[in-house]
């Protein structure tokens, strides 16, 4: 991918890796195994983002001196990017195959955090009407193909697995 192909990462976003960082400081120091983690996080960020050179020194800074969760997480602002932020995570802080307190409890915190945030009516309702919008576009397009099919055969057929019950068309 080249530098004019590169697609800017979001403050957001970058906030979130930032999190993912302090997270990993959490039971004191940053393992070698969690910093090989970053490492290829942030190498595979700057191949498809291009890091600034003011996130890479922050990056830096971030790795080097422990930072608080709770000091950069309301700078990740995007809803996506703090539901991720519980995935990545949890991934580091069992990058060295051992879960701190710490971390354990910042985790059970981010995760608590992220479900409290989420309005169980309003998702239900999206649901409700993706699924109302997606069976009436599905049933749309069956009913052109019934009404573009030229074979008899096939038409008859298409009744026939009607009146037992099959669609033929789906």
């Amino acid at each position: 991918m080249t530098a004019q192909n590169k697609q800017p990462m979001s403050e957001s976003q970058f906030q979130m890796w930032r999190c993912v960082i302090a997270i990993a400081h959490t039971d004191g120091q940053l393992q070698q195994a969690e910093r090989e983690y970053l490492g290829k996080v942030f190498a595979s960020l700057e191949r498809v983002h291009g890091l600034t050179p003011a996130q890479q020194k922050s990056i830096a800074d971030d790795m080097a001196h422990a930072k608080q969760v709770t000091d950069i997480l309301p700078l990740v602002t995007e809803p996506q990017y703090r539901g991720l932020l519980v995935h990545f995570g949890e991934t580091l802080a069992w990058a060295d195959n051992e879960l701190s307190l710490g971390e354990e409890d910042i985790l059970k915190k981010l995760h608590a955090g992220q479900m409290a945030a989420v309005d169980l009516n309003q998702l239900r309702a999206d649901v409700k009407r993706h699924m109302v919008a997606d069976t009436a576009a599905h049933d749309k397009e069956m009913q052109a193909l019934r009404n573009g099919t030229k074979s008899p055969i096939l038409r008859a057929l298409d009744r026939v697995a009607g009146k037992l019950g099959f669609d033929i068309f789906s």
